[in-house]
C-alpha cells in the first residue's frame, strides 16, 4: 500500500544524507504515478558540488579539555 507520508520522509531523509555527506545545497524531488493500482516513484537528486573541510581550527582555553581533543583529533589521522 503506498503511503505518501512515508515518500515525503524518505526525501528527507535523502536530502539529510546528501547534506551529511557534503552536499549543503543538494536537493531531492519525489513524483509519483499510479496505473493499475500499481506505484511508480521517480526520485530525482540534485546534488550540487560538494563541500569540503580543509583545516579545523580549535579555541579550548581548558588546557585538559584542549589536549583530549588534540589526541582525539590525532587518532583520526
Amino acid at each position: 500500500m503506498f503511503d505518501s507520508v512515508k515518500l515525503t520522509q524518505s526525501v528527507e531523509k535523502m536530502n539529510n544524507y546528501l547534506f551529511i555527506i557534503g552536499y549543503f545545497r543538494g536537493k531531492v524531488a519525489a513524483s509519483f504515478s499510479e496505473k493499475n493500482r500499481k506505484v511508480t516513484i521517480r526520485y530525482l537528486a540534485h546534488p550540487d558540488r560538494p563541500y569540503f573541510i580543509d583545516t579545523i581550527l580549535y579555541s579550548i582555553p581548558d588546557a585538559r579539555v584542549a589536549n583530549i581533543v588534540q589526541v582525539s583529533t590525532s587518532l583520526g589521522s
